[in-house]
């Protein structure tokens, strides 16, 4: 998904940018024909053949430090963050009250 917030001196774009697109798979999960759908829709790779999915980490990792004047420490989620996560994924995302009515 993608959002954006404007204002009058610049925008806020929340959302994610494909490096490559599975265009059968989008076909397939979202049970359109291929024509139309996603004949627009491109990765970054097909803009930038040459792109460095390790220099674009770290362009990302720096921009985001100096941008926001802190620094990133690479880690792997702890156990609690895993229970945690497990717990709302029964609980929440895999109810049918949440898929269903919300």
């Amino acid at each position: 998904g993608s959002a954006q917030k404007r204002w009058p001196d610049g925008l806020l774009q929340q959302g994610s940018i494909p490096l490559t697109i599975e265009k059968e798979e989008l076909v397939m999960i979202f049970r359109a024909e291929s024509q139309g759908i996603t004949e627009k829709m491109i990765g970054l790779k097909e803009i930038l053949a040459d792109l460095d999915y390790d220099k674009l980490k770290e362009a990302l990792r720096v921009s985001f430090e100096e941008t926001f004047n802190v620094e990133l420490i690479p880690s792997i989620p702890s156990r609690e963050e895993l229970y945690l996560a497990g717990k709302l994924e029964v609980e929440k995302y895999l109810s049918t009250q949440w898929k269903l009515y919300r």
